[in-house]
C-alpha cells in the first residue's frame, strides 16, 4: 500500500481506469475528491472523464485550471491538447504539444 492516503486513491483510479472499471474509477474519484479538494492530480483525473464523456469544454476548464495553478504538468498538458483536438481546434493542440 502506498505511503499515504492520496497516493493510494490516486493508484486505485489508475488502476481501476486502465482495467476499464470506468464506474468504479469514477466512484474513488469523487471519494478522493472529497477529501483532497485541491488536488491537482484529482482535477486532471476529472478532466479526462469529462473527456471520455465528451465534454470537451468543461475538462478544457478543469485542465487551463490545472495548468494556471502549476504551469509544469505534462499530463495535464497532454490531456489538454487530446481536448483542443476533439474540439477541432488544431493549432491550439500543436501549439500546447
Amino acid at each position: 500500500m502506498p505511503a499515504n492516503k492520496l497516493d493510494y486513491l490516486l493508484e486505485r483510479i489508475e488502476h481501476l481506469y486502465e482495467n476499464e472499471d470506468l464506474r468504479r474509477a469514477r466512484k474513488e474519484l469523487a471519494r478522493a475528491k472529497k477529501l483532497f479538494p485541491g488536488d491537482l492530480t484529482l482535477r486532471e483525473w476529472e478532466a479526462v472523464f469529462l473527456a471520455d464523456d465528451e465534454r470537451f469544454e468543461e475538462a478544457l476548464k478543469i485542465l487551463d485550471g490545472v495548468l494556471g495553478a502549476e504551469i509544469d504538468r505534462p499530463f495535464a498538458a497532454r490531456e489538454r491538447a487530446i481536448v483542443l483536438m476533439e474540439l477541432g481546434r488544431f493549432p491550439g493542440a500543436h501549439e500546447q504539444l
